[in-house]
């Protein structure tokens, strides 16, 4: 164990009186245990009973993230090691197969005008408020205008644009930023609905559960709660269900987390009625693709943001 250890490049072996792991969190006695495969599901459902073991098989990725999650450091047969303090193993799906038309600032853009339809838009206003160039906030405006989608009024600075049929625009939306392009991570956490600033996460609501909340239910299948998340600085994906008190599980999941690297879910989220912090109801709608009969809920959503209870308030 400890020659193998030895040539891990985030670990440096040491003499010592006893056995111990020192990491950034500080030092801590290391008990050192061997087992087979099939004790592992015993070690996992038992927090603390060993912090470092040599497994008699190999490992694969599921159970390899099992023993991480509940900090338990491994090396196996093939050599494969891992040490609380260390980099995950990454169970998430990276979906790319197909790419979308829309990607991160203009798809934010196009967001913006779905959710905000009756707002007279100058491109400076509306690339600063999807924190973009006013030349993302510019093609965009012109392809929707060259497919109808868009008036405009004025000419060079007093030019201002306004959306010609909202209901038009959100279903032009749905089939141009449908997500294809994502880094997403299922798991199960105590709480699926957990406060928005929870270990100091930014997390909205989205999908299926974010409808819920905006009073726009969408019924998709069996429960499993869609949460935005933007990583803190320094942390990964495959983190963040053990900073909820959760681990990553594809099988028993109650909640996918979704990479919100561009701002999509957390930039405009609103809150509901319950104090919920939501996504807004473009990217609500869109995320309702990732959901168990996608193009059905996409379509009973857009049905429900067509009555006028819906259709003129601002996500905001």
């Amino acid at each position: 164990m400890r020659s193998a250890l030895s040539k891990l490049a985030e670990v440096t072996v040491v003499a010592a009186p006893a056995n111990a792991l020192v990491s950034e969190s500080g030092p801590e006695p290391l008990r050192l245990q061997r087992v087979g495969l099939g004790q592992i599901d015993h070690l996992t459902s038992t927090p603390g009973i060993a912090q470092l073991i040599q497994i008699d098989g190999v490992l694969d990725d599921a159970a390899a993230g099992r023993l991480e999650d509940s900090a338990i450091g491994y090396l196996d047969s093939a050599g494969r090691a891992w040490l609380p303090g260390m980099r995950r193993t990454s169970l998430e799906r990276d979906s790319r197969k197909r790419a979308r038309s829309l990607r991160g600032a203009g798809l934010r853009v196009a967001q913006l005008l779905a959710d905000d339809p009756q707002k007279r838009w100058t491109e400076r206003e509306l690339a600063d408020r999807a924190k973009t160039s006013t030349s993302t906030a510019h093609s965009l405006l012109e392809r929707l205008e060259d497919e109808g989608l868009m008036q405009r009024t004025g000419h060079t600075r007093g030019t201002v644009r306004t959306v010609s049929d909202p209901a038009a625009l959100r279903r032009w939306l749905a089939r141009n930023g449908r997500p294809s392009r994502l880094r997403r991570l299922a798991c199960w956490i105590p709480d699926p609905n957990p406060e928005p600033t929870a270990a100091g996460l930014r997390m909205v609501l989205t999908g299926a559960a974010g409808a819920a909340e905006l009073g726009m239910p969408v019924l998709t299948g069996p429960p499993r709660t869609l949460l935005r998340v933007e990583t803190p600085q320094g942390t990964d994906l495959n983190d963040i269900p053990s900073m909820l008190h959760g681990v990553r599980d594809e099988a028993g999941a109650n909640a996918l987390l979704i990479d919100d690297r561009d701002g999509l879910g957390w930039r405009e989220a609103q809150r509901s009625s319950s104090g919920a912090l939501v996504a807004p109801r473009s990217r609500v709608m869109l995320d309702l693709w990732l959901e168990p009969r996608g193009q059905a809920a996409v379509d009973v959503f857009l049905e429900l943001w067509g009555h006028t209870s819906y259709a003129d308030a601002p996500s905001r």
